[in-house]
């Protein structure tokens, strides 16, 4: 079996998902800026968002090697890993969407099913630093959000919830 590459002139989202996950990303940040200030949208993009990362649990990712037809080493490509695609959402939905109480629900949905996904695919033990760490960033930021007390008790909940999916203690 033979491998190709091909390259074009600017990135793809089939061919580098975090280019995609960055666009889908972008929409909610914008989504949830002051001046548009548009949760509908912002959740309905964390929805794509939590299906392109639930389709990747069950796939190989990170960097891989493309070898010719005599089983020879020719090209490295650098992919990012599981691990790194999740840091890229988490990182900015920890910044920007924990703040209302719809796209903060969505963002611990979406660890939620990655989580249940990766369990179905076999995948869980290879992914769950990942996902557990970022639910504790995620506790920590609604403790200290300005959403109303029941809110913050209700998603500190599902978080605890997401937790014991795969038996892993919560705080």
């Amino acid at each position: 079996m033979s491998t190709s590459l091909r390259t074009g002139f600017e990135r793809t989202s089939t061919q580098d998902p975090s280019f995609g996950l960055q666009q889908l990303l972008d929409v909610t940040d914008k989504a949830l800026s002051p001046g548009v200030n548009d949760p509908t949208t912002a959740v309905h993009a964390l929805s794509h968002i939590s299906a392109v990362l639930c389709s990747l649990t069950a796939r190989t990712t990170g960097p891989i090697t493309l070898y010719d037809t005599n089983d020879q080493a020719r090209v490295n490509l650098t992919l990012p890993s599981f691990a790194e695609l999740l840091d890229l959402v988490m990182d900015q939905l920890t910044t920007y969407a924990l703040t209302d109480p719809r796209t903060a629900g969505r963002s611990i949905a979406m660890l939620s099913e990655v989580t249940i996904t990766a369990s179905q695919a076999g995948t869980l033990p290879a992914h769950a630093p990942t996902p557990h760490g970022h639910l504790a960033r995620v506790q920590s930021a609604v403790e200290a959000s300005t959403l109303d007390a029941s809110i913050r008790a209700d998603l500190l909940s599902q978080l605890t919830d997401i937790g014991q999916l795969d038996g892993q203690p919560r705080a």
